[in-house]
């Protein structure tokens, strides 16, 4: 639960993990945290690809970041046909550290075929900060309402949290 920014695509070739990794260490700077250069022989993955969960076996390279200690680390692991696919969960950070992880991967998306962005937060698709902070604003409102019910289930919160008019709003809805 909470606002998470998904990120997948794969390398145009191989040099341009040189660029990424770059890109990381500029933003580790920007962040005053540290970029970690990584790789492992052989890692167990699991991926969607072509709607299908696939879970594999591929040696791993990249580079990993924390932005801000309100989100979760940002993993930009590739496997050996030069794919990435995760997500970075920024619902404990500030709106502008959001809008900074989306800069970054707008930044990145050039070095990429086929990059897609899902982020729930909406600001990689409007870039309007307002909508991002009702939307991170909904999700603590969620959390502490899940809390404040032991665990109930939440269809019923959500009901009493998301107005229709708000979903109008929301891009994941508008365009149904």
């Amino acid at each position: 639960m909470g606002v998470t920014i998904h990120f997948s695509g794969r390398l145009k070739h191989a040099g341009e993990l040189v660029h990424v990794r770059a890109i990381a260490a500029k933003w580790a700077a920007h962040w005053q945290c540290e970029a970690v250069d990584f790789s492992a022989p052989l890692v167990e993955l699991i991926r969607v690809r072509k709607g299908q969960v696939v879970q594999y076996t591929s040696p791993v390279t990249g580079v990993s970041l924390r932005p801000h200690p309100g989100s979760e680390t940002l993993l930009l692991e590739f496997d050996s046909d030069l794919e990435m696919q995760h997500f970075c969960k920024t619902q404990f950070a500030p709106a502008q550290v959001h809008m900074e992880i989306v800069e970054m991967l707008r930044e990145l998306a050039p070095h990429f075929v086929d990059f897609a962005v899902q982020d729930e937060g909406g600001y990689w698709e409007t870039g309007d900060r307002e909508h991002l902070e009702h939307q991170l604003a909904l999700g603590l409102e969620l959390i502490r309402r899940v809390r404040a019910n032991d665990g109930a289930l939440i269809a019923p919160l959500l009901e009493e949290a998301i107005s229709p008019r708000d979903m109008l709003k929301d891009p994941r809805f508008s365009q149904n």
